[in-house]
């Protein structure tokens, strides 16, 4: 991202925002691609304190880490469909056939899948107030433990790894836990 590409799509936001008669906060880091000096008539920028990302972005809640579940289950599922298409598979030939398009639908999919009780969820243990979700359509279980259903994607991850690992010789294998958190520690802002 770059200042240039970023005050583009907020000015487009803003137009859009101006046209639908609607007005929006966003909430932003203090990445340097995050011009603090535009006017803008319907949308608002929001900017969090210096090296407080972490704690206070929703996406770093749990929205992101949920996305990535998401991804990662397209991502075994297009592996174990082509091992099954193939009758001798390497694990080269298999990661020669991945290509960017498919991983942007994935992303794209991936995001859309992420529900709004999370969302929801994320933005209460970043600290935002009840009163901001008082319009919200979405009711939400008050209670701070995870869903069942917030644990399918890893179950599904679980199984969709042993039938890769029965169908295809990958030499040194990383283990789920190790796939699941390949990129932990790696900062999302």
């Amino acid at each position: 991202m770059t200042s240039a590409l970023f005050t583009e799509w907020v000015k487009d936001l803003n137009s859009k925002m101006k046209r639908a008669d609607r007005n929006v906060l966003l909430l932003l880091d203090n990445a340097p691609s995050h011009p603090v000096d535009l006017n803008l008539s319907n949308v608002k920028l929001l900017f969090l304190p210096a090296n407080t990302t972490a704690k206070l972005q929703p996406l770093d809640q749990g929205i992101i880490q949920n996305m990535k579940q998401f991804y990662r289950k397209r991502l075994l599922r297009s592996v174990i469909a082509k091992i099954d298409n193939e009758s001798v598979v390497s694990a080269e030939s298999v990661s020669k056939s991945l290509n960017v398009m498919d991983a942007v639908q994935w992303v794209n999919s991936s995001i859309k899948d992420v529900k709004a009780d999370t969302v929801t969820k994320c933005f209460r243990k970043a600290g935002f107030k009840e009163s901001l979700f008082a319009s919200d359509s979405v009711v939400v279980d008050d209670d701070d433990d995870d869903d069942e259903d917030d644990n399918v994607p890893i179950q599904e991850l679980v199984e969709l790894m042993r039938v890769a690992n029965k169908k295809i010789s990958l030499g040194d294998t990383m283990a789920l836990k190790e796939y699941l958190d390949v990129d932990s520690d790696i900062p999302n802002g």
